[in-house]
Parts: structure tokens; C-alpha cells; sequence
């Protein structure tokens, strides 16, 4: 994690590095989920939209990180956002 958040601190439009930095949260498995640790992947994945609007798999992920969140109503207004712009 620490080498994205050096790109991150280096070039804040690094799409990439927000992006790489927020799937090692699912990655981490079974023990990020029992912690609920997904408040940071969802900014990640924010970030990523934010800087390319037209990454279907960001608005993906981050809904699956509300969905894990248990914000089921945040994590279907994701997902219908997706279908909706890429579909």
C-alpha cells in the first residue's frame, strides 16, 4: 500500500494507484471484511471516477464496498448508475 500512496502523494491524478490501492482492500480477505474496513476502498474508487469518469469497473467495486458496508440502497444506486452509463 505504501508505494501507492507515494505515487498518489507524487501525481494526485494518478488514476491507477487509487484504483490498484483500493482493490487490496477485497484482496485482504476474510479479516478486512469481519472489520468493515471498506470506508477507504469506497473513497479509492470515488477518486478513480472522479478522475475517469468512465470506468465501469470502479463504480463496480465501490458498489460491492457498499454492499459489504451493508448500504444495500447506496450499493443498488451504484450499480443501477452502471447500467444506466454502460450499458
Amino acid at each position: 500500500m505504501f508505494g501507492y500512496n507515494k505515487a498518489i502523494d507524487i501525481n494526485p491524478n494518478l488514476a491507477a494507484a487509487y484504483y490498484n490501492r483500493g482493490l487490496i482492500y477485497p484482496e485482504r480477505g476474510e479479516k478486512k471484511y469481519k472489520e468493515g474496513d471498506y470506508d477507504g476502498a469506497i473513497a479509492d474508487y470515488t477518486e478513480v471516477i472522479n478522475l475517469r469518469p468512465n470506468d465501469d469497473t470502479a463504480y463496480l467495486n465501490r458498489g460491492n464496498a457498499r454492499k459489504a458496508l451493508k448500504d444495500y440502497e447506496g450499493a443498488i444506486a451504484v450499480l443501477l448508475m452502471v447500467l444506466f452509463l454502460f450499458i
